[in-house]
């Protein structure tokens, strides 16, 4: 999904990922975690997109793949693109966000290249399909 950084987006991006996981039959247990730190890391995108440029985006990639073991995972990217605000005068507010991220996934890198920052998150396993 390519979406305007824009607080509208962020019922869209839940709605899309919900319908995604529910045709995929994950397990409606795990949904909200993926849903809820998908949201997290698309409304971080868009608070800290510089306000009232119309041109940056913010872009959310999902991919399921099994393992091994036949235990499945999803791969959620979350990506914003154009200016970015300058750091808060209390860094330490953003570590709630990352804090729930790292609570809802297994797993979640980040990455900061040219003013645009990425965050990967992978979720836990999940048993095979019957």
């Amino acid at each position: 999904m390519v979406l305007r950084a824009d607080p509208a987006s962020l019922s869209v991006v839940r709605e899309r990922i919900r319908r995604w996981l529910a045709a995929l039959r994950w397990p409606g247990e795990e949904i909200d975690d993926i849903v809820m730190a998908t949201n997290e890391a698309v409304s971080s995108a868009v608070a800290h997109a510089v306000a009232g440029n119309l041109h940056t985006e913010i872009r959310v990639a999902g991919r399921s793949f099994a393992e091994l073991d036949g235990c499945r995972r999803v791969i959620v990217g979350v990506a914003g693109d154009g200016r970015w605000e300058p750091e808060p005068s209390h860094p330490q507010l953003r570590q709630f966000g990352l804090m729930l991220l790292h609570t809802c996934m297994d797993s979640v890198e980040t990455s900061r290249e040219d003013g645009a920052t990425t965050v990967l998150m992978t979720s836990v396993k999940v048993p095979p399909l019957p």
